[in-house]
């Protein structure tokens, strides 16, 4: 059975599912803040003497402000994406300052705050203490927002207005000081507001990680010049979205989805082809679109080069389910079966016989298909699944269960 994606902060989700910019150098920046006043403090005034002391004095509340405004002003960012986001129709699903974070996923709602978890299922709200995580890793992100498109509708707009609003949100932080310093004729506050902008809009440097994900910047530049391309890595990074949070495909979106995910618009997009075209194909098997299902599934099957070898055998079992199932070749399947049942490694046995109860029905054997078909409702992974891809394969199986059922009556009371 295969195992279980805007996210511009989800670790292993492209989109917007799909990647956060680590921005570790707020951190840096408070701890680099509190070192520069112990050191005026302790090593700058003791040696220059009373002479020093007009300016340790003006600068230590600067210093202090400047600390708590660079705390608001990555609040003030992050609450600027999640306003955009519940504003333009984007499913949110963590929000996260520093060691806060709140999440709603597809069973459980949870608050936490560093190791202390507050959550919620269907059983009620509980509360946990992860003792493994009382030291809090100082490189985790400033903060986040996970969240994926409901609709594909008007794709561009949307998501480059949620990307925008974060960093213009926190522009208003540094707006704040700035006005008072235009009022005041103060010249350091209006230093500490130039800093503060610079901080805001550092998040428009287009830059990306080695996880994939991408910063605001990258995201809008990647909008103006690469519609395409962005189109495509916010489509791929909400149907792994979806798919993560354990969704069955025909509740990740409408039919729409499927051509977007289908094919990668270019080379530079050449890394998730395979993947877009696999979760496409799951979309249009689970809304009942065989003939582009078959498509998608054979496409997939041409690109399993570029799969990790654990993933190949899901390839080339999907293919032949098709091929037999909806296409009605049981030669070519049996092809495809021969070839992959000796590769190492080999199919899921789930899997496997899927595939060989549909190629046994195109062949006119439905008692070893009925057989098929128990031994895979028979596993309670696929028997009692209500979610998730287990739950459309329970349906595909049961559907080929009743009609091989259907066939060896008839051909009981023939005989």
């Amino acid at each position: 059975m295969p195992g279980p994606s805007r996210h511009r902060r989800m670790s292993g989700w492209r989109g917007r599912a799909i990647g956060a910019l680590p921005r570790s150098w707020v951190w840096w920046l408070l701890l680099a803040d509190v070192v520069i006043w112990l050191l005026l403090g302790t090593v700058v005034q003791p040696r220059l003497g009373s002479f020093a002391m007009p300016y340790l004095r003006a600068a230590a509340p600067l210093l202090v402000l400047l600390l708590l405004l660079v705390v608001v002003l990555v609040v003030v960012h992050e609450l600027g994406h999640l306003l955009a986001d519940l504003l333009l129709d984007f499913r949110v699903l963590t929000f996260r300052v520093g060691p806060f974070l709140v999440a709603t996923l597809a069973r459980v709602q949870l608050v936490k705050l560093g190791p202390f978890t507050l959550v919620h299922t269907r059983s009620g709200w509980g509360t946990k203490v992860e003792r493994h995580r009382l030291r809090w890793d100082v490189r985790a992100h400033a903060g986040s927002v996970q969240s994926v498109p409901r609709t594909p509708d008007r794709l561009r707009a949307r998501h480059a207005a949620s990307i925008a609003a974060g960093p213009l949100a926190g522009l208003l932080v540094a707006v704040v000081p700035g006005a008072v310093a235009v009022v005041t004729g103060n010249l350091p506050l209006a230093v500490l507001s130039g800093i503060l902008a610079l901080l805001a809009l550092a998040e428009l440097i287009p830059t990306g990680s080695a996880q994939g994900s991408w910063s605001d910047g990258r995201w809008l530049l990647c909008w103006l010049l690469h519609p395409e391309r962005a189109r495509y890595h916010l489509t791929v990074g909400t149907l792994r979205a979806q798919r993560a949070l354990g969704e069955r495909p025909r509740a990740w979106g409408d039919e729409r989805w499927i051509d977007l995910a289908a094919r990668a618009p270019d080379p530079s997009c050449a890394d998730d082809d395979l993947r877009g075209c696999q979760l496409a194909y799951y979309l249009a098997l689970d809304h009942g679109l065989a003939a582009r299902a078959c498509e998608l599934a054979g496409r997939a099957f041409e690109l399993r080069p570029r799969a990790v070898p654990s993933a190949r055998p899901l390839l080339a079992v999907e293919h032949a389910f098709c091929l037999a199932r909806f296409q009605a070749d049981p030669v070519a399947a049996e092809r495809v079966l021969a070839e992959v049942e000796g590769s190492e490694p080999g199919p899921n046995p789930l899997d496997l016989d899927r595939a060989r109860a549909a190629l046994h029905l195109a062949a006119g054997r439905p008692a070893e298909a009925l057989a098929a078909c128990e031994r895979i409702l028979g596993d309670v992974r696929i028997g009692d699944a209500s979610r998730g891809l287990a739950a459309m394969i329970r349906e595909l199986v049961e559907a080929m269960r009743d009609e091989a059922a259907r066939l060896v009556a008839v051909g009981e009371a023939a005989g």
